[in-house]
């Protein structure tokens, strides 16, 4: 069950689910078994593109935005997942940056923060200097962006297109692989 769940971005999801249920009862009430029901479910929203129905978060300011104006009239999203004290998530904020510095008139950036401590929150969106939409559900909203998008750890990134759906299959794609898919779609070689 843990080497399914390992290699859950190489396989497809349909093939997951149909080798789940060929486990045991006693294995369907183990943790592995939830959290690959749990990445399916997330894969699924994705597909359908209910990713964009479900967005409407919030910035540092309280300011509410749903996934047609982080949009911005831009042809793609870069989701970024994110945690204030993830060391490898504020490492990754370089990359973003050139993301942005290269692709900005066609990618719209938004980090979403699964933290649990808006003040904790706040002062990193202020710290890392970002200029690109960075949202939660945070202080208010009783939902928080982890359980609404199936996402219990980060860094992790996903690039949508206009209806929010997944271009890149694997939902743990790696700035180079979304450099790469933008030099591709857009021939460019910068």
């Amino acid at each position: 069950l843990q080497a399914v769940y390992f290699q859950r971005g190489s396989l497809q999801t349909d093939d997951i689910a149909s080798m789940i249920e060929l486990f045991s009862d006693e294995l369907k009430n183990s943790g592995s078994y939830a959290a690959i029901k749990k990445y399916l479910s997330k894969i699924k929203m994705l597909q359908k593109g209910e990713f964009a129905t479900s967005f409407n978060w919030f910035d540092v300011n309280g300011v509410a935005y749903d996934f047609k104006s982080v949009l911005n009239g831009k042809k793609y999203v870069l989701v970024v997942f994110w945690s204030s004290d993830c060391e490898s998530c504020r490492y990754e904020i370089k990359f973003a940056k050139n993301i942005e510095q290269r692709y900005g008139d066609k990618v719209s950036i938004v980090y979403l923060s699964i933290d649990t401590d808006f003040q904790k929150w706040k002062q990193a969106v202020e710290e890392e200097k970002m200029t690109w939409y960075n949202l939660s559900g945070l202080p208010n909203s009783k939902k928080t962006v982890a359980e609404n998008y199936y996402t219990d750890y980060a860094p992790e990134f996903l690039l949508l297109d206009t209806e929010g759906k997944s271009l890149i299959p694997n939902s743990c794609n790696l700035f180079f692989e979304i450099d790469s898919f933008f030099k591709n779609e857009l021939n460019l070689s910068k």
